[in-house]
């Protein structure tokens, strides 16, 4: 405490204003990975507990919050806790429930423009949306195995029923997401192509999934964004989960 006595007075003034700014203790950023129940805790705070009015949601521009959305949209808090075979399929698929919840929270919470019609925070809506896909793929798989699991007769028809809505209902979701590419002009163009990009590897492993799945609608989408797109690398990006779903239609 002597040194400060030697601090000019408008030094010592920034110093304790500094101090002053620390994060929620609803962050747990003790931590490496978040567990589902961490990344709840921050996305209940961050819908309900910032003052919308006055404080921004924890974006990259922010050195104080920087490192929170980093943790919200790293997907390796999905493979430490959902994809981990040594855990029971029960257990990973009401975790995965909650990641998912949580990711389509928080995706519409950073859905928000500003008075240009630009998105407040383009780049972490990009990468949300990266988890959102990845989480809601992860999810719908466990799901997926457990109903196998837990038939008497996996190759019961309704047992295929039941799988069969499950990847057509995530196919569609994909395809919701897929959509959002028409906001072009609303995103910045790193956060457009860091969007694209990640939709492509997410289609990549999709595909792998569910490779005999109906992509007819998806492939639409995709001839239609063609006709609303500029950006020549999110062309190539759609382009190329076109030839993907369906070699012979490009």
């Amino acid at each position: 405490m002597i040194i400060l006595r030697f601090i000019p007075f408008l030094s010592l003034l920034i110093l304790l204003t500094n101090c002053g700014e620390k994060l929620t203790d609803r962050y747990h950023m003790d931590k490496a990975l978040w567990e589902a129940e961490d990344y709840e805790a921050a996305v209940k705070y961050i819908r309900f507990g910032l003052n919308s009015l006055e404080e921004d949601l924890p974006n990259y521009a922010d050195p104080l919050t920087a490192p929170v959305i980093a943790k919200l949209v790293n997907t390796e808090n999905i493979n430490a806790f959902l994809e981990d075979d040594a855990l029971g399929l029960q257990f990973r698929q009401e975790k995965g429930e909650k990641y998912f919840r949580q990711a389509q929270a928080l995706w519409e919470k950073y859905n928000v423009r500003n008075s240009q019609d630009k998105f407040v925070y383009p780049l972490e809506l990009a990468k949300i949306t990266n988890f959102l896909l990845y989480a809601q793929r992860v999810y719908f798989a466990n799901g997926n195995q457990l109903i196998k699991k837990e038939a008497v007769n996996p190759d019961d028809a309704t047992v295929r029923k039941y799988i069969q809505q499950n990847e057509s209902a995530l196919i569609s979701n994909y395809e919701n997401m897929l959509e959002f590419l028409r906001h072009e002009e609303a995103f910045s163009q790193e956060a457009f192509k860091t969007l694209a990009f990640s939709m492509e590897q997410n289609y990549q492993q999709l595909k792998q999934d569910i490779p005999n799945g109906n992509y007819t609608r998806t492939i639409a989408i995709i001839d239609g964004l063609h006709k609303k797109i500029n950006s020549k690398e999110v062309l190539e990006a759609i382009q190329n989960i076109k030839a993907n779903l369906n070699p012979k239609a490009v």
